[in-house]
């Protein structure tokens, strides 16, 4: 077996590293090609926390109120958060008393 990018033809065991899209071609001895897309991004994903006022919360704020978690999703959807390693859609409003951790992972 071997894999080849499509674009250039580079050959197997070549490391990636560039920050840019790659279409990568596997070829399996029985000669099935299998594309597969991989994006290599060194912007970290960010986000910010809003009281149910808008106005911008620190880390580590403490506050008696409803709030959110707003982050620009600049990669299409290829964003996933967390909160308390639960699944967070973007912007919820949390209306419970508690502590929380959000994880925004750039998948």
């Amino acid at each position: 077996r071997f894999a080849t990018m499509s674009s250039t033809g580079v050959p197997k065991n070549t490391i990636l590293s560039q920050a840019k899209d790659y279409i990568i071609q596997v070829v399996n001895v029985a000669g099935t090609i299998i594309e597969k897309n991989i994006s290599i991004s060194y912007n970290l994903p960010s986000g910010t926390l809003f009281n149910y006022n808008n106005q911008i919360l620190q880390t580590g704020s403490t506050i008696n109120t409803k709030f959110y978690f707003s982050y620009t999703d600049t990669k299409q959807n290829r964003f996933t958060c967390y909160v308390n390693d639960a699944l967070y859609q973007n912007s919820q409003v949390i209306k419970q008393d508690g502590e929380y951790e959000f994880k925004l992972v750039d998948s």
